[in-house]
């Protein structure tokens, strides 16, 4: 099961070296009305020899209409503020946010491939 290409633009979410962190936030999203059928957990592809990647480790979201990408970063903070644990919160699209939490400190970068 796939997102309709008409849903709009489409972004990647990864969480560094946590699954449980990415299913966290997969079922944080989903709560949102916004992103109601604009979700999609799957792997990444990354198994070895060609070989799919057996951890659900990428969470797509069709960015539509009407503020999504508003939604995802107040739902993304909310989600980052309330975790326990140190994690590694990649989107990719152009640009390229990456967010982090520790118990020290909260970081944020935007890069854009040229």
């Amino acid at each position: 099961m796939g997102i309709a290409p008409e849903t709009g633009p489409l972004l990647r979410v990864s969480v560094a070296d946590d699954p449980d962190a990415l299913q966290s936030l997969f079922d944080w999203l989903r709560r949102e009305d916004e992103f109601r059928g604009r979700l999609l957990l799957e792997p990444s592809g990354g198994g070895v020899g060609g070989e799919m990647g057996g951890l659900l480790d990428v969470l797509t979201i069709a960015l539509g209409s009407g503020g999504a990408g508003a939604v995802l970063a107040r739902s993304l903070s909310t989600w980052l503020t309330n975790r326990h644990a140190n994690v590694k919160v990649t989107v990719s699209r152009c640009p390229t946010v990456a967010a982090s939490r520790s118990t020290r400190s909260s970081t944020a970068t935007t890069t854009c491939p040229s």
